[in-house]
């Protein structure tokens, strides 16, 4: 039994189950994972290119698979299942960005800001902060020079504005003598004003 299970490239176990099954049953199945199979209900070249088509199809070209399925079953139509769409698309090489929306952008890279001296680098932000009667809050608006982490200016206000935020950077820069030409990288979070 050994040698036989060697020939064939099989184990003994595989071999005695095998002549189990045609002595109980009149015939065997591979069942090893990788094993060639015949598949009863697979579909046939048209069927398969019938699926390809309506995939393709202008109607269908940003929609996935279970809207699809979903449509054609309105129409009464029926080219597929879901599962057997998607596995012919991704044999098909279709299962790429679909559709008229633009692809994802790749994430761009993080600026590093780097300060080597005063008013090189300054961040802002603004702040809710709440006052002495609950349900009341107030916004302060402050900046900080990031190399030496002195605070330029701060404010406090009722609302948040961005009419506000401009006077107050125009008060910072003419205070401490920022220039256009200083070339000063401001830093925020970018919030509304």
């Amino acid at each position: 039994m050994k040698v036989i299970a060697d020939l064939l490239g099989v184990c003994r176990r595989t071999l005695r189950r095998w002549r189990l099954d045609i002595s109980g049953q009149g015939f065997s199945r591979d069942r090893r994972k990788g094993a060639p199979r015949k598949v009863a209900h697979k579909f046939t070249a048209q069927e398969r290119q019938k699926v390809i088509d309506t995939v393709n199809d202008s109607r269908f070209a940003d929609l996935p698979p279970g809207q699809i399925v979903a449509i054609l079953a309105e129409e009464q139509q029926y080219v597929g299942s879901e599962m057997t769409i998607y596995r012919i698309m991704r044999e098909e090489g279709l299962l790429n960005h679909r559709g008229k929306a633009c692809q994802p952008r790749k994430p761009r890279a993080v600026p590093m800001l780097e300060a080597n001296g005063i008013h090189q680098v300054l961040a802002w932000d603004i702040t809710l902060v709440p006052g002495p009667v609950k349900g009341q809050y107030y916004y302060v608006y402050m900046v900080m020079d990031v190399w030496s982490r002195r605070i330029l200016g701060a404010e406090v206000h009722d609302v948040e504005c961005s009419k506000l935020a401009s006077e107050f950077f125009d008060r910072i820069c003419r205070d401490e003598g920022l220039t256009s030409d200083a070339a000063a990288v401001l830093h925020s979070d970018n919030g509304a004003p």
